[in-house]
């Protein structure tokens, strides 16, 4: 909506056009004439006012008089109203004349609402590019730095004041059409002639030069030219004679400290000013490289790297709470830890110029320190499986079963590829991975982390990607994953056994125990229920008592896990209320369920929990809140078992789900408009909305895992969320 000033003397042509204009959505002030409209311009509470329209024949004052008034007014606001004339029968001259004294356009009464638009329209965007430009050229002419424009030829077209100053001129008309590479030291700019075949060829050139003044001094500068058209180019410079300076004074520092230091620019190159132990500790010489290669870190982590670096120059926020972010270690190719540490070095106005990094060797100290967390992960691993002894006997008998199934699946792939169930081994695989994370076994956990990785690579996939089970491409790896499943099996059975004194014959037979066996003891619970009959009240107390185990034991573990991985995140979370726990089950028969779970556990920390700063902005409690509920409920003369896991956390946004489906190839018209419904796709196999995989998640497998395994034991599950409130998994199961 535009506030528009109507300067018209005829009473009903003035209602018609508020009429009009009000219809189309601006707000109209009426003016009677031109010696009223210039009163009401001035008034404080009509500043808003944006556009002027006038007639042009009116008494007191008419509409070229009222032009003349504007565009000669002292306040800046009311000379840069733009004007639109309009006239019934105005002569062309005097239509022409109106433009010369100012005005933007004019129009003939009567007028169509799209005409009027369209001018009013075309009048306001006219001033906006203006204004604009004006901005921008008040932005050159206030720069610090050094700002000039140059032809094709590098001669000056433009230069603001901090680039004259820069040169010792007073005004533009000493260097217009002045050669731009004049300027520079002959003796220390050797290429500059190629510098400008740079600019030509790649379109932008940066690095510094020697600039010459007009009293003869050399001055160092930053400089960079950008090309912006054809013809075109645009030039940046800046003293840095305060930086060469304070290089110089580093260049001085003693290179017998065992420190490693090293100077980065705005743009990560590292200066020529180092200690001689950087070069033994980054095994390489730092001068002339960017911060990212001395540092050998990835592509992804690189542009990681150059946004730091970025943000560190701006200093939006304090240089100290910006430098947590960047990089804080490296590790070399010799296994040496180094730590890193970011010094400021800024000029006399404060402005930062160059960063100094200090790297320190802290390998040995890291050495202790990963002793003492091993040792700390051993201790706790241990009170852990000691606490949960029987569900951790349960996991190692389901642990078995899956090795086997692996070695079964993988024997008959080698005689023919088609029973090669890539889906089926990458779930066994990520469902070993996960129960064995759940107990603290870091080293068997990393282990199977790499399978998968290789097995993706082997693919030629990324992660979270379909794959065709029968591609030739796997006849080769067959015997390399085989090899692997025997080196899981060798270091599963080596790990097991060292617990064997602390949790006794268990681990061998993989049964919980009571006084007797409890296979023997089920196979005896059958013998008389041929005797006694299955619903007789005695053999049921004996099953009861002796078979079943709380179904509390088979998620107990949980809570360690949960509270463990949160706290990696820097993340709080209560423990886990657990209802219905004094429901027992035949744990046989839910080991499967339990364990693939984890996904879901793991999922809620990662991505469904909120930091503590996140929650209280949001008003929630600082800690999460997980719940965990068991119920029986009947279901067609059946009784089924409910499980719900719920949390508090930030929800499932369903629009991200929709962008994600789009990203890996759905069609719109097949995305569902229904929220609940578009969820659900979390199910889908190799579907996440992680960006990268770690050893926890990213590669789509767990919640395609969970709904494997429901469905495989007859039941169904669903998941509910309400985005920034939290989800809720319900599963519903068999009761047997």
């Amino acid at each position: 909506m535009s506030i528009i000033l109507l300067v018209e003397d005829t009473q009903l042509q003035a209602k018609k056009t508020v009429f009009l204009l009000n219809k189309l959505g601006h707000k109209v002030i009426h003016s009677l004439n031109g010696k009223i409209a210039l009163e009401d311009l001035q008034k404080e509470e009509n500043r808003n006012i944006e556009i002027v329209i006038t007639d042009m024949q009116m008494p007191e004052m008419d509409g070229l008089q009222l032009v003349k008034k504007i565009k000669e007014h002292p306040d800046k606001r009311i000379k840069n109203t733009p004007i639109i004339v309009m006239t019934s029968f105005g002569t062309e001259e005097s239509c022409n004349d109106s433009i010369t004294l100012g005005a933007d356009d004019f129009i003939n009464k009567p007028f169509r609402a799209e005409e009027v638009t369209l001018r009013i329209n075309s009048v306001l965007d006219k001033k906006k590019t203006e204004e604009l430009a004006r901005m921008q050229m008040e932005a050159i002419e206030s720069s610090v730095d050094g700002m000039a424009i140059l032809n094709q030829n590098a001669t000056y077209l433009f230069a603001n004041k901090a680039q004259l100053s820069l040169l010792g001129y007073k005004s533009l008309s000493e260097v217009l059409n002045v050669d731009w590479k004049s300027h520079f030291h002959q003796e220390l700019n050797k290429q500059i002639e190629s510098v400008w075949e740079d600019v030509w060829k790649y379109g932008k050139w940066s690095g510094e030069q020697y600039l010459t003044h007009v009293d003869g001094k050399v001055i160092p500068i930053e400089t960079s030219i950008t090309k912006i058209t054809n013809d075109l180019y645009v030039a940046v410079s800046r003293d840095i004679t305060q930086r060469k300076n304070t290089e110089q004074l580093i260049n001085m520092m003693i290179d017998s400290l065992g420190q490693g230091l090293v100077v980065f620019d705005s743009s990560g190159k590292c200066l020529p000013n180092y200690t001689k132990a950087t070069i033994d500790l980054m095994k390489c010489q730092p001068d002339g490289k960017f911060l990212w290669e001395l540092i050998s870190v990835d592509e992804k982590e690189s542009e990681n790297i150059k946004k730091w670096i970025k943000a560190l120059f701006e200093l939006k926020i304090p240089f100290k709470d910006i430098c947590k972010l960047g990089p804080s270690s490296v590790k070399k190719y010799d296994r040496r830890f180094i730590s890193l540490e970011y010094y400021p070095m800024f000029d006399l106005s404060k402005k930062l110029i160059s960063v100094v990094m200090v790297a320190t060797d802290r390998t040995q100290e890291q050495q202790a320190k990963l002793e003492a967390q091993k040792n700390l992960d051993y201790a706790s691993m241990i009170i852990n499986l000691i606490k949960n002894k029987k569900q951790f006997v349960i996991f190692l008998k389901d642990a078995r079963k899956m090795i086997i199934e692996l070695e079964d699946l993988l024997e008959k792939a080698e005689s023919d590829i088609n029973y090669f169930n890539i889906k089926k081994i990458k779930i066994l695989l990520h469902s070993l991975k996960g129960g064995c994370g759940v107990y603290s076994l870091t080293d068997l956990q990393v282990i199977l982390h790499n399978y998968e990785a290789e097995l993706d690579e082997v693919a030629g996939v990324t992660a979270g990607t379909e794959v065709n089970s029968n591609d030739k491409k796997y006849l080769s790896y067959l015997p390399r994953m085989k090899q692997n499943i025997v080196t899981i099996n060798n270091l599963f059975n080596k790990r097991i056994s060292s617990f064997h004194s602390f949790l006794g014959d268990a681990i061998v037979d993989g049964q919980h125990r009571t006084e007797i066996n409890i296979s023997e003891l089920k196979n005896y619970t059958k013998k008389l229920s041929k005797v006694l009959g299955e619903k007789n009240p005695l053999l049921e107390t004996l099953v009861d008592q002796f078979v079943k185990i709380p179904i509390i034991h088979l998620f107990q573990a949980y809570d360690n896990l949960v509270s463990k991985q949160a706290q990696k995140r820097n993340k709080n979370v209560d423990p886990i209320i657990f209802q219905g726990n004094e429901i027992k089950v035949d744990a046989d028969n839910y080991t499967k369920l339990s364990t693939v779970l984890e996904h879901a556990f793991m999922n809620i920390v990662d991505h469904g929990l909120e930091t503590s700063e996140e929650r209280e902005r949001l008003g929630k409690p600082i800690n999460g809140r997980i719940m965990v509920s068991f119920t029986i409920q009947k279901y067609q003369n059946n009784n089924t078992l409910k499980i719900t896991i719920q949390d508090d956390g930030r929800g499932i946004d369903p629009q991200k789900i929709r962008e994600k489906l789009l990203k890996i190839g759905m069609s719109k018209d097949k995305i569902e408009n229904d929220d609940n419904t578009v969820i659900q796709h979390i199910f889908d196999e190799s579907f996440s909305l992680s960006e990268g995989v770690s050893i926890t998640s990213g590669r789509g497998i767990g919640m395609s895992a969970i709904k494997s395994v429901v469905e495989e034991m007859g039941g169904a599950v669903v998941v509910n969320s309400v985005y920034k409130k939290g989800t809720r998994l319900v599963i519903v199961v068999p009761f047997v």
